[in-house]
């Protein structure tokens, strides 16, 4: 459905309510767009909270709702309840009494600035997971509450449809932008198993390469989503040279490819992607044999019982080296992603690897 209201006053808040039930794997998709951009206040930029319940946690006023009873060391402690973990060791709390009698626990806080690639702050589109919350509830005011206009009516439009993504819950929900300060090990505890495809000629039975029926396939179905995936070292103590293909949707989320060890990223960009309002189809491929591919392989000294590879595929707001934080966190649940993991050859090739004695393959640059 839509509904229309204005922010008709500074610090006007409007409260939605909305049922979910039976929604365990659903995304909530919201858009809020003000009537007349032109003669919209400069400083009006739309913004909305989603708030949900907190078990455990009655309440009779607001103040009683700025930390809930939630023990945290960090703010991934702290998922789907607030997304901050306080000084204090707790979880923040929305600041809100519901009607039902206990705390809110903010899932999601948005907003629309301008920026190059989002030029009318009064428009605003998210998406966010229901996890089987029901009701949900959530809040449109201006971002600073500082501003209003009585001539522009904004309407909400809002829906809730099975997440597409068959691999979710892949992460853990920040809520935000991956932080400097989030444990990937949170991340890799959620991290979906995908094969490596023997493509060399000594493969047992001849190469198994990727081909059209062994993509793995996902989608970025809501705002801030990271999909996590691993795979096993390929040829165990030993060196083994390996490829990534892909192949990406046209749309507006820019898909970014890294590969990490252990908590360490160790590749990063495979599908050299930089943010653009929207993305061509994109297909290609990091790693390979020839002279020219980047030397990418499984290391000899890489040593586990098994020893994973880890995989993220996420939206970038990378532009260039001078904008790595103007563009935006896009996502959309229709665009469609796909990539096959291959062994490709038994040994270190050079070019485009280099041999370093002891220390096995690596890429040429490499100290």
């Amino acid at each position: 459905p839509s509904t229309t209201a204005y922010v008709a006053s500074l610090s006007d808040i409007d409260w939605y309510k909305i049922h979910t039930a039976g929604c365990a794997g659903g995304v909530l998709e919201l858009e809020i767009t003000f009537e007349s951009l032109a003669t919209l206040p400069q400083n009006l930029q739309a913004a909305a909270r989603m708030i949900r319940q907190t078990p455990g946690a009655p309440c009779t006023t607001d103040q009683e709702c700025q930390t809930l009873p939630i023990a945290c060391d960090s703010n991934l402690d702290c998922s789907k309840f607030g997304n901050v973990c306080l000084s204090t060791g707790q979880c923040a709390g929305a600041g809100v009494c519901l009607p039902s009698g206990v705390c809110g626990a903010t899932v999601l806080v948005e907003s629309a600035p301008q920026s190059p690639s989002n030029p009318q702050p009064g428009v605003l589109a998210f998406g966010t997971p229901v996890f089987g919350l029901t009701p949900l509830y959530f809040a449109v005011s201006d971002f600073q509450s500082d501003a209003y206009s009585l001539n522009n009516a904004y309407t909400i439009r809002g829906r809730v449809r099975v997440d597409p993504d068959t691999h979710e819950r892949n992460e853990v929900y920040t809520g935000g932008p991956p932080g400097p300060t989030d444990s990937v090990s949170a991340h890799q505890a959620h991290a979906v198993e995908v094969p490596v495809h023997n493509c060399t000629d000594e493969a047992d039975g001849g190469p198994e390469c990727c081909d059209d029926t062994t993509w793995v396939q996902g989608r970025l179905s809501y705002t801030y989503d990271q999909d996590w995936y691993k795979y096993v070292h390929p040829c165990p103590a030993q060196d083994c040279m390996v490829k990534v293909q892909y192949d990406f949707d046209p749309g507006p989320t820019d898909y970014y490819m890294q590969i990490y060890r252990g908590g360490s990223s160790w590749f990063d960009n495979l599908s050299d992607t930089v943010d653009l309002v929207s993305q061509p189809a994109k297909t290609g491929y990091f790693g390979g044999v020839d002279a020219e591919d980047y030397c990418f392989y499984a290391y000899h000294g890489h040593d586990g019982d098994p020893f994973w590879y880890y995989l993220p595929v996420r939206d970038t707001v990378f532009r260039s080296e001078n904008g790595q934080e103007d563009g935006t966190w896009d996502w959309s649940a229709e665009q469609v992603y796909r990539f096959c993991v291959e062994k490709v050859a038994n040994e270190c090739l050079e070019p485009p690897c280099q041999i370093y004695g002891d220390a096995g393959c690596g890429a040429p640059e490499d100290d």
